[in-house]
């Protein structure tokens, strides 16, 4: 599939590892950041403090949220979206999300990193939603390897 057909969303291997990463080292709570990319590429991850500290619950921190926006601005980009994880739970919204998301349609990644030791495709450990007035969307994300660094079309 093209990059721009709705519904697909490209992600860089590295970006998934920064994900993972910062989901493992915040059990048994959740994680939280910001995604910096363009509408259908997310070519970077910039994690946030998790102002609940809670193995259900997450709370961007405000400081490191207008940090992510400089730091996109200052490469031509936008936040795109948030990521948490769901340290035992599937990588799927729960009612806490929903009931909580945002009013845009801003993209939303959800890791599981119990999930990550298991063999099985991204999709069996990480989902991506975009919340909106209709409802939740689920989100094609498809690794992109080498064309990160380059601007989309």
């Amino acid at each position: 599939m093209d990059a721009t057909e709705a519904g697909v969303v490209w992600i860089g291997r590295a970006t998934i590892d920064v994900i993972l990463c910062h989901a493992q080292t915040t059990l048994p709570n959740e994680c939280c950041g910001l995604l910096i990319g363009s509408e259908h590429r997310i070519e970077s991850a910039f994690a946030a403090r998790n102002l609940k500290a809670s193995p259900t619950r997450f709370q961007v921190d405000p400081i490191a949220h207008f940090a992510a926006i400089r730091s996109a601005r200052a490469v031509g980009r936008r936040v795109v979206g948030a990521y948490h994880s769901h340290p035992t739970t599937a990588p799927m919204p729960s009612s806490i999300d929903i009931a909580e998301a945002g009013p845009g349609d801003d993209l939303c990644v959800i890791v599981t990193p119990s999930r990550t030791t298991m063999a099985g495709s991204l999709s069996d450990w990480f989902g991506a939603y975009r919340f909106c007035r209709a409802g939740v969307t689920r989100v094609e994300l498809a690794v992109a390897e080498a064309t990160l660094g380059r601007r989309p079309r």
